[in-house]
């Protein structure tokens, strides 16, 4: 999840198309960063929200990170499928950075034997 304003009643909402992806290891490194794609929007209610992600295949251990594009941000996004897909970027000048930097990064990682969520994550 990502802390955006304390009096945000959803003005803002993030679509998998401004969710870029980079730095895959693991399973990502074998099967594509786009094993485990975020498949629906994520709107912030009082300040935040969570980006919902699936497993991995097979639970397989991973780390992915994952950036929320602004107008600097390069790489690609995932389609729901799991394919790459432009990378949009969210025109919000408050964001990490500013309207001119690459956009606000976190860390996911995935795996530990018989779980497939994830296990830690950093917010932005």
């Amino acid at each position: 999840g990502w802390v955006t304003m304390t009096e945000d009643r959803g003005c803002v909402t993030v679509q998998p198309q401004h969710v870029g992806v980079e730095l895959p290891s693991g399973v990502f490194s074998s099967v594509g960063d786009c094993a485990a794609p975020m498949a629906a929007a994520a709107t912030t209610g009082g300040g935040r929200a969570w980006l919902a992600l699936p497993p991995t295949p097979g639970a397989a251990p991973g780390r992915l990170a994952v950036r929320l594009a602004v107008t600097a941000a390069s790489g690609h996004s995932c389609t729901a499928g799991g394919a790459a897909a432009t990378l949009k970027a969210l025109d919000q000048p408050w964001l990490l950075g500013g309207s001119s930097g690459p956009g606000p990064l976190a860390l996911l990682t995935w795996g530990l034997p018989n779980r497939d969520v994830v296990l830690r994550r950093e917010t932005w």
